[in-house]
């Protein structure tokens, strides 16, 4: 069964979304306070300076790069903190103790693919399917951009989006991409044969 997406994951899927610019979010108001104590009147519990800063709505112009960029820090971040609660096995020092850096790295390891395999049921199918989901939507995708989908194809990229997390769809039109410049470029000369 495919989980429903999150609203997290609809507003990034929105942003991938193909147009004449890049990504561009809204304006910016920003209220900003500023308050100094007078000279002379120095207290040394508080501030000498405080600024006080409002903003509603932020607003950026990034191109593709730079959001992939964005998400996959976002993604760095999210690992990163579960990584941190094996910090506590992290041994002593880097060089005498490879051997212990080595058994340190493996039970990291195998304890995430247990947590991530009982939260899941991991079995070969999932991955199986995983496998063919991602070159459906890599096909898909390049007929994309190439001409309109047909309303079957289009309704086929619309589950397949919603079926996949952000991260699994930028993966997967990286890889559409890689393979539409390689189609697009002229092939090398053949090269002489013989001495």
């Amino acid at each position: 069964s495919a989980e429903a997406p999150s609203a997290w994951t609809e507003a990034m899927l929105e942003g991938l979304e193909d147009g004449t610019h890049q990504y561009l979010l809204q304006p910016v108001d920003l209220e900003c306070t500023l308050c100094a104590q007078p000279p002379g009147r120095l207290d040394p519990l508080q501030p000498k300076v405080l600024v006080d800063a409002s903003v509603e709505e932020a607003g950026l112009h990034l191109t593709r790069a730079q959001y992939c960029s964005l998400v996959d820090w976002g993604l760095y971040v999210r690992q990163s903190e579960a990584v941190n609660r094996f910090r506590r096995f992290r041994p002593a020092g880097p060089r005498p103790s490879a051997r212990e850096w080595w058994a340190f790295a493996g039970h990291n390891i195998c304890e995430l693919v247990r947590e991530r395999r009982a939260a899941r049921g991991f079995h070969w199918d999932q991955y199986t399917r995983w496998r063919q989901d991602r070159q459906e939507y890599v096909r898909l995708h390049k007929a994309k951009q190439r001409a309109p989908l047909a309303a079957a194809e289009a309704e086929a990229y619309r589950l397949l989006e919603a079926r996949h997390r952000v991260e699994h769809l930028i993966d997967f039109r990286r890889r559409a991409y890689l393979e539409l410049e390689a189609e697009a470029a002229p092939a090398p000369p053949p090269r002489p044969k013989g001495w």
